[in-house]
């Protein structure tokens, strides 16, 4: 039966006892006579629909009995070898499944085989010879052998020469089923054998046991490839423990070797020997094959580390306890039944609601401190006769190997602390004894006790288990988190232990998020039969964001107590924002304004600014930037700091105070975390786990690296003013930076842009390198390099004393560029096609080309105004056309001129919003709430017009800048699908398969959740989120107590579709690439894959993809309706890291769970 085969599945009904039982046929086994198990697997749900898994293993035999043998000594003690022309005694029991001896007589069909390999030479396709080894068995002899009822039969066999032997029993059961074992032993002798082996110059050494008991003798059988011999037998771990010399005839020998307390855990047992000269060198030139030969060969013997073990025990005062009471525990240690005095002790309970979640148990110190692992073989051999014979490889081998008389009093339960006690330190008294007393936290559920004793080097661990409960078991059933506008059904649930029928009332009284002051709710009454459990529920809405806090009170004869609840209420909104910018001349400027109607209450605002310079294009991506979540990747953490890197003091004529206060802290996290990031290679990874990649992100590693160029010179010239006067990078970090950089430029699958931006940045880290000749390799690229490449490679040119590579690619660069009365085009190559093109990145290198070798010939207003012009015919097209049209603005900043005052009226849909004088040399920005006058006032989704102008004077000077940006946030269940270089679909299938409306959940049913999203072209580091309804919990396979769901395609999954090279559409389950790497011994491959790394979280999950090939890919997760409720779900939601321009969504959905 192949691995992870699915068998069989169904549902059964708990009965009074909490018991079901399910029946299913047990198939046969490929492997005549051999057994197999079935896993089974049971998932429960309570009243409050939360589930839990368990797993279960059972033995499906092979028939009705088994036979069983073993080989005797002299002694009558079972081993594994024999004696050449010696008979060996086989004794034979036939057992029944249950472990008894059969109770009828068996016959048995014995068969005595030697086993031989026989070596077969093959001539490669080149012409090497190599060696394969086939194994021959021959039948021997044989005998028909009855095994009296109740007993045992003892046969004996001759082996007649050294050797590998294997003795098969057969026989058949009632049913005709067939029992078969087969028992394997080797005989020494003089006689030499040809071994199985790995390498030729391999010795074999066999242990009669797997472990070795302190006393004992363990016997070794020697497997040589040499006839006789003499060998130097060492025994070793941490050094050479003890050694001798031992000579045998034949290549099938014993050694023995008594076990002392000094070998636990293991010891290595080693024997060495060489063989002589067999014939004398013919000549120099030929090749000497009588040289003698070494041989080798090394085994582990592991020891029981039972002497090591102490006895320890636990005492509870009380089976069974109530929360917050007192409980004492006695813990007991011994060793080899006496008491032990002094012995450290640790004591701890732990909540099993919390350990059960990854199957967690404290590890056993004895397990843990003698494990084989921690003892490894620390002898480095070496030997003279090397020098005279062919040197012996060794290969590295895995050696490793409440009560009624108190009825009016409550019982507050609000102490929920997973850890009851941990006391690391006792020390057991005379009698070996320590004792402990302490409180119980309010949780109702079942504690493991641990304690974990040690004296010198003796450990032991005891572990027992201890409960807490009341005679009406009180739990929550609330959401872990929900969002605004949600509305749920929250309560208690109840569980009766006593033998009679309980009444109980349950009162609400609701603190926090949304409740402005107390809201008792209406008090509830419930009868709760004997052994029964139950639910009571009350509909909860929230309006606000903040911390949700739930008081029951719960009165009854019985239990009478308060319990606290609590769970965070969060505001996800899906914002929306566009942007009008331009330039006021002597005449009036008029837009367009259509102001939605689904808009969130408080959300929608009007933004208008103004300024001397061309700024107001790049402040919504700018401040997109620093609201980015600040965990994501240290590659959002960069983009985060970037506005301060760039601007530095002047980021106030850019961004709102918080912005600015955001961006200077997120410049602190980039200080702190750019070490941790640098990859060995030099390079910056996104994530930590990428630093046992291979080698850093091309990508990551330049943007990083600009900006830490950025910053050391910003901090260089006064413009930054960092907490600490040290670099960032060590001279040993920049150092490899640079290495990674020149790397990158000499890279053959790196696009001509990356190298030519590479080189520039490390000739700013290293201004004494020698760039020359890599600037003219980057340069005889030619038109791959495009105008951006062109630009960049000509300012490196300029800065490092290049003058003729940098007037041959400005020269070129001139070729591609078309200066307009009003703005600038350039025509772009088709080589120069990459990841990285735009528009805006190319008329942002080539502005700082012209400013280098023609200053004077262009205005840089006519480039900025290009630029603005791109941003709004097209998006941004990624987060490195931003950070170089910064740069662009940042330099313009330092240098910018113009009026200092203006009179600037503006009017929408005749309805005044300006009239005043603003300055416009720090910037003037307004800001008109949707809310207020005169927006309020305004017709809602049609098209309004929005007229700015001047005064005279500063028309005339021709240097206003304005924009106007509307930003809002959407309802979550109205917004509508967008695609921005990303599709996304997101559907709710049954286990089935089938699809399932958001709006008709059923509660307590499974789901499974399918995304698929689709790109045209190679995205790198996209984040997808994907939320769920808060009434859903998403299933974690990592947890044990979550079940595997075999039976509908496991608990998450994924595939993608490409189209290939001849049209067709192919789907695969893992995309990656592969490494090699080559050297003088041969090439090997690494594959990497690049599966999405997949996290949930509280209410969505999220999914990291390196790397998205154009095509569709699906990821697939399952959810649990568990709350009744109403609840707006956001949109799944795809986008490029620190590219936000980049994405696509979903729309939103009202999902209902009934």
């Amino acid at each position: 039966m192949s691995h992870n085969q699915l068998v069989d599945y169904g549902d059964a009904v708990l009965d009074a006892q909490g018991s079901a039982s399910v029946d299913s046929p047990a198939g046969s086994d490929d492997i005549p006579g051999g057994t197999y198990q079935y896993v089974m697997e049971a998932r429960v749900q309570d009243p409050s629909r939360q589930e839990l898994s368990g797993r279960g293993r059972t033995l499906v035999h092979p028939a009705d009995y088994y036979l069983g043998a073993r080989l005797l000594d002299d002694d009558d003690m079972p081993c594994r070898f024999g004696q050449a022309g010696k008979p060996v005694q086989i004794q034979m029991a036939a057992a029944s499944i249950d472990g008894g001896l059969l109770a009828n007589a068996t016959n048995v069909d014995v068969r005595f085989l030697r086993r031989q390999w026989k070596s077969v030479q093959q001539r490669s396709v080149y012409g090497q010879l190599n060696t394969r080894y086939e194994v021959v068995e021959e039948e021997i002899s044989g005998q028909e052998v009855l095994i009296p009822a109740n007993g045992q039969k003892t046969i004996s066999f001759t082996p007649p020469e050294a050797g590998s032997y294997v003795i098969v029993l057969g026989s058949k059961d009632g049913q005709g089923r067939p029992v078969i074992t087969e028992l394997t032993f080797y005989a020494t002798g003089p006689q030499w054998v040809r071994w199985l082996s790995s390498q030729p110059d391999e010795i074999t050494l066999i242990p009669d046991k797997e472990t070795y008991q302190v006393g004992e003798t363990a016997r070794l059988m020697v497997q040589s490839p040499i006839p006789d011999g003499r060998y130097l037998m060492t025994v070793e771990r941490a050094g050479i423990m003890d050694h001798r010399f031992v000579e045998f005839e034949g290549s099938a020998g014993m050694l023995e070797l008594p076990i002392t307390d000094d070998y636990i855990p293991v010891v290595y047992v080693a024997l060495s020997s060489a063989s002589a000269r067999a014939e004398a060198p013919e000549s120099y030139f030929e090749p000497d094959l009588g040289k003698p030969r070494g041989f080798f060969g090394i085994v582990e013997i592991e020891v029981d580390p039972a002497p090591k073990m102490l006895d320890v025990t636990i005492e509870m005062n009380q089976p069974v306890y109530g929360p917050g009471e007192q409980a004492k525990a006695k813990v007991r240690v011994l060793h080899d039944g006496q008491p032990v005095s002094g012995a450290e002790v640790t004591l701890l309970a732990v909540d099993r609601g919390v350990l059960d979640l990854i199957d967690y148990h404290d590890p056993d110190p004895v397990e843990f401190f003698y494990n084989i692992s921690h003892f490894p073989l620390g002898v480095i051999g070496g030997d003279s006769r090397a020098l005279l014979i062919d040197p012996v490889t060794y290969e590295v081998k895995n050696l490793q190997g409440g009560g009624g008389e108190d009825a009016g009093k409550l019982d507050e339960r609000e102490d929920f602390r997973p850890l009851a006690v941990f006391e690391p330190a006792l020390i057991t008294d005379a009698d070996g004894l320590v004792t402990v007393s302490f409180n119980w936290p309010d949780s109702l559920t079942t504690y493991r006790v641990t304690a974990v004793a040690m004296e010198t080097e003796l450990f032991g661990r005891v572990e027992q288990e201890a409960m807490v409960q009341n005679p009406i078991t009180v739990r929550s059933s609330v959401p872990m988190q929900v969002r605004v506008r949600d509305t749920v059904s929250a309560g208690l649930l109840f569980t009766n232990l006593t033998d009679e029928s309980q009444e109980v009332a349950v009162g609400l009284e609701l603190h926090g998020a949304g409740f402005h002051g107390d809201q008792p709710y209406r008090e509830k009454k419930l009868v709760l039969a004997a052994g029964k459990t139950e639910e009571l529920l009350f509909p909860l809405t929230f309006a606000e964001s903040g911390q949700a806090d739930l008081i029951f009170t719960v009165r009854s004869d019985v239990v009478n107590e308060r319990l606290h609840a609590n769970f965070p209420v969060v505001d996800v909104q899906v914002m929306e924002a566009f942007t009008l910018a331009g330039r006021l001349g002597d005449t009036s400027i008029e837009e367009g304004v259509v102001i939605p109607s689904a808009v969130l209450p408080g959300s929608g605002i009007i933004e208008l600014s103004f300024a001397g310079h061309q700024a107001g294009y790049l402040q919504e991506p700018l401040a997109r930037w620093v609201r980015f979540k600040p965990d994501r990747s240290f590659e959002i953490s960069a983009y985060r700091a970037a506005p301060y890197i760039l601007f530095g003091d002047q980021l106030d004529l850019l961004l709102s105070d918080s912005l600015i206060t955001d961006s200077r802290q997120a410049l602190e996290f980039f200080e702190d975390d750019i070490n941790e990031y640098q990859h060995s290679d030099g390079g910056f990874v996104p994530y930590l786990y990428m630093l046992s990649m291979s080698e850093s992100m091309v990508r990551t590693t330049l943007i990083v690296a600009e900006l830490y160029a950025q910053f050391e010179h910003g901090r260089e010239v006064g413009k930054i003013n960092s907490g600490s006067p040290q670099r960032l990078l060590s001279p040993e970090g920049q150092g490899r930076l640079v290495d990674r950089l020149e790397s990158i430029i000499d890279e053959k699958y790196v696009t001509a842009f990356e190298k030519a931006w590479a080189i520039d940045i490390a000739s700013r880290l290293k201004p004494d390198g020698n760039y020359g000749k890599r600037l003219d390799d980057v340069l005889g690229l030619e038109d791959a390099l495009g105008a951006a490449g062109y630009a960049i490679v000509a300012q490196t040119a300029a800065r490092i004393g290049e003058s003729s590579a940098g007037l041959d690619a400005f020269r070129r660069i001139k070729n591609l560029v078309k200066i307009g009365t009003r703005d600038i085009g350039i025509v772009e190559t088709y080589e120069s096609r990459n990841y990285f093109d735009s528009t805006i990145l190319r008329l942002a290198c080539v502005h700082q080309a012209f400013a280098v070798y023609e200053e004077e010939s262009v205005q840089a207003p006519l480039f900025l105004q290009s630029m603005r012009r791109a941003t709004l015919n097209s998006p941004w097209v990624n987060s490195i056309d931003i950070l170089f049209a910064a740069k662009v603005l940042s330099r313009e900043l330092e240098k910018s001129a113009g009026v200092d005052a203006a009179a600037v009226h503006v009017v929408l849909n005749k309805q005044e919003m300006m009239n005043e004088t603003v300055n416009l040399q720090d910037g003037a920005q307004r800001t008109f709430p949707f809310q207020q006058s005169p927006i309020d006032q305004l017709p809602q989704n049609v098209l309004l017009p929005l007229e700015i102008k001047l005064d005279q004077a500063a028309a005339q000077a021709g240097s206003v800048f304005y924009s106007a940006i509307m930003r809002y946030a959407l309802p979550n269940e109205v917004v509508g699908p967008r695609d921005e270089g990303f599709s996304v679909f997101r559907q709710i299938e049954d286990l089935n398969g089938k699809q399932v409306q958001v709006n008709a959940l059923q509660r307590g049913e499974t789901y499974r959740v399918r995304v698929t999203i689709g790109c045209d072209r190679h995205r790198f580091a996209s984040f997808l989120q994907v939320p769920v309804p808060s009434g859903a919990e998403i299933l974690d396979g990592s947890f044990v107590t979550t079940g595997t769901y075999a039976e509908s395609g496991g608990v998450r999954g994924g595939e993608w579709e490409r189209e290939t090279q001849y049209g067709d559409t192919e789907t695969y389950v893992d995309e990656g690439y592969a490494v090699g790497q080559f050297g003088m011994f041969g090439s090997s491959w690494q594959f990497f894959g690049l599966r999405p790394v997949q996290k949930i979280h509280p209410g969505e999950v999220t999914y990291f993809f390196p790397h998205l090939y154009p095509g569709a890919r699906t990821v697939t997760f399952l959810i649990r309706a568990v709350h009744p409720g109403i609840y707006p779900v956001p949109p799944a939601h795809i986008e490029l890291e620190g590219q936000e321009e980049v994405f696509g969504r979903t729309g939103g959905e009202l999902s209902v769970i009934e």
